[in-house]
């Protein structure tokens, strides 16, 4: 801990007694003129250094989420995941199954015997289960993968859908549009064209989340809506 508290003196001291050997070995040599500039151009690199580094080193890291490591193996069996969250949604086991995070949860009180679920400008998979019990009640989850932006994952940043009842009916709409600011530090061209790495430019790898919005609802309330899958028990 204390040796990560001094680093940045450290560094600051290493560029200062950079700098000033360059210049004292400058005014040894011959030939003023061009050593005035040389000299100048030293002073002016050191300066960029210096305020380089205190900026750094005063940034707000708070602010900033690192990119977590993101497993290949996730990535690739990412498609496998989503089949098995629709299948297991079916059977009424998507609780249960590891990968699959809750976004949102919600609860209504039935005004009737009769519930209608529509969606406006959204095309969400929708689950519907009848309970045991007549409690009155209607219990919405949403449920997602992780989402990533070039293999970061972002999946904490994006919000839930936007689920409203009333007058009977169930109104799912799509999420409020998140805004996400992405820096990444990328090494330069001049190492880049010898090790061939990519920076983060058009080959950028983005997998958005997928999601699922599972209703449970009383035993005795009918429901009709389009597109929306019975949950087989």
């Amino acid at each position: 801990m204390i040796m990560i508290s001094i680093l940045p003196i450290l560094t600051i001291i290493g560029i200062g007694a950079f700098v000033f050997l360059i210049l004292r070995r400058l005014g040894n040599a011959k030939k003023p003129i061009l050593v005035n500039r040389i000299k100048w151009i030293f002073i002016g690199y050191g300066i960029v250094l210096l305020c380089a580094t205190v900026l750094y080193y005063f940034m707000p890291k708070d602010s900033f989420k690192p990119a977590a490591s993101t497993d290949t193996a996730e990535l690739e069996n990412r498609d496998d995941l989503i089949t098995n969250m629709y299948n297991q949604a079916l059977q009424g086991n998507v609780d249960q199954l590891e990968g699959i995070t809750v976004k949102e949860d919600w609860q209504f009180e039935v005004d009737g015997s009769q519930l209608t679920i529509n969606q406006s400008d959204y095309n969400a998979f929708i689950f519907v289960e009848k309970k045991e019990n007549a409690d009155n009640k209607i219990d919405v989850t949403e449920y997602g993968t992780k989402a990533y932006f070039d293999n970061i994952d972002v999946t904490d940043l994006l919000q839930a859908s936007n689920i409203t009842y009333r007058n009977n009916e169930l109104m799912i709409n799509s999420p409020y549009r998140a805004s996400i600011n992405i820096v990444k530090f990328n090494k330069e061209f001049t190492i880049t064209q010898f090790t061939g790495e990519k920076g983060m430019g058009h080959d950028v790898n983005n997998i958005r989340e997928n999601t699922i919005i599972y209703v449970q609802v009383p035993a005795d309330v009918e429901v009709s809506g389009d597109e929306i899958e019975f949950v087989q028990n």
